[in-house]
């Protein structure tokens, strides 16, 4: 029996020592991520004056360079992760405020028809990003959040490196595609097969809403005018006609403290394909069409103290 417990204590503390290996490949794994954006957000160098937040349109049909032109404002940054919900945005809002100075103004790509909602059974809609965590479990930001979400369980999280780490860590193939410089991803080419009437949608279907994520499209808000942050939500345009619906229904969702910048619905340009890698982004030229619209409704308003 005293044979017995010495090995199974034996085994205990070599376990525990080669757990401690691990460190190595938590600590790495950031390095041979693709996408390193929400590091640098922890590390806190995102310091900027405008920062761009949405998901996959945000990310595609904004062009930030335009921006930091028109409006002579060097600092402007990129933080919209396609299929993002708004309870991602939030956390990611949380993490950009906590560890770096706070923007001045943030514009919100708000998604036609799906912005508060959760993927459904045909994997339609959108979700929590934790493939954009996975990487930086040796963050404890991190680690908190994957417990908090139950990916991960506090305790053995506290005990062994082996349980913070998912698959994504052991990929050491180096992927870096997203450009750091700015964060945005415009598209190049256009779709000549697009049909406006063929993809236009039907009537808005609200019992769809997620009650959780139209929450925190609230406290996004709220978060915003308490730490006296400018913010703008924009919608973007789709090849397809509008759907005036689900306008009228986010709209009652913005506070009185939210600037609301609606594209324009019948401006030529966003019917015309040439403008749009696919029917839910713009391609390069397109982006700039809509980015120019919105400069001219940042300035409009004074948002900033504009010129």
């Amino acid at each position: 029996m005293r044979q017995f417990i010495f090995k199974v204590l034996l085994f205990c503390i070599v376990f525990f020592v080669v757990d401690k290996i691990f460190i190595v490949i938590r600590n790495l794994a950031p390095k041979f991520d693709y996408d390193r954006r929400l590091e640098l957000v922890l590390d806190g160098k995102i310091n900027k004056d405008i920062v761009i937040f949405g998901s996959s349109r945000g990310q595609r049909d904004v062009d930030i360079q335009l921006i930091k032109d028109s409006l002579n404002i060097e600092d402007v940054y990129n933080l919209s992760y396609g299929g993002s919900t708004p309870e991602f945005q939030y956390f990611l809002l949380d993490m950009l405020i906590k560890y770096n100075k706070k923007p001045k103004l943030i514009i919100k790509l708000i998604d036609d028809d799906f912005e508060v909602m959760h993927k459904d059974y045909q994997g339609n809609g959108k979700d929590f990003r934790l493939d954009r965590l996975y990487p930086l479990v040796k963050y404890n930001e991190i680690q908190k959040e994957l417990i908090k979400r139950g990916e991960k369980n506090r305790i053995l999280s506290r005990l062994f490196i082996i349980h913070q780490l998912n698959k994504s860590n052991f990929n050491f193939k180096n992927q870096g595609i997203i450009d750091t410089i700015n964060g945005a991803t415009l598209l190049n080419g256009h779709n000549s097969r697009l049909d406006w009437n063929y993809v236009s949608q039907s009537s808005y279907n609200k019992e769809r809403e997620d009650s959780i994520e139209v929450s925190y499209l609230i406290r996004f808000q709220k978060k915003c005018n308490n730490n006296n942050i400018e913010l703008i939500f924009a919608t973007a345009p789709v090849f397809r006609k509008p759907n005036k619906e689900w306008i009228e229904s986010m709209k009652e969702n913005i506070l009185t403290s939210t600037y609301f910048y609606q594209h324009k619905l019948d401006e030529n340009s966003y019917k015309e394909k040439e403008n749009f890698a696919d029917f839910s982004h713009l391609n390069k030229k397109g982006a700039k069409i809509y980015t120019q619209d919105l400069i001219s409704f940042i300035k409009n308003k004074k948002i900033l103290y504009t010129d």
